[in-house]
């Protein structure tokens, strides 16, 4: 059982700082205009893959923020 207090602190609680991207993940085939999330994790074996995809994409520097608030 909470406080009242700790109760109230909780409301608004994300579990997870950095939450899953709204919309479909990247997929050549079935959605290609689809979310690269690079917030989480680097994997080198997606280079040959995700360097393309980057270098033809119209990024502005609010992509590269962490929180959307920022957009």
């Amino acid at each position: 059982m909470l406080s009242h207090r700790a109760t109230k602190r909780l409301e608004n609680f994300q579990s997870n700082p950095y939450p899953a991207p709204k919309g479909a993940y990247h997929d050549p085939i079935i959605h290609p205009e689809g979310v690269i999330n690079l917030s989480t994790a680097e994997n080198s074996l997606l280079s040959d893959d995700v360097i393309p995809i980057l270098e033809s994409a119209n990024l502005k520097t609010q992509h590269f923020k962490y929180r959307s608030t920022l957009i």
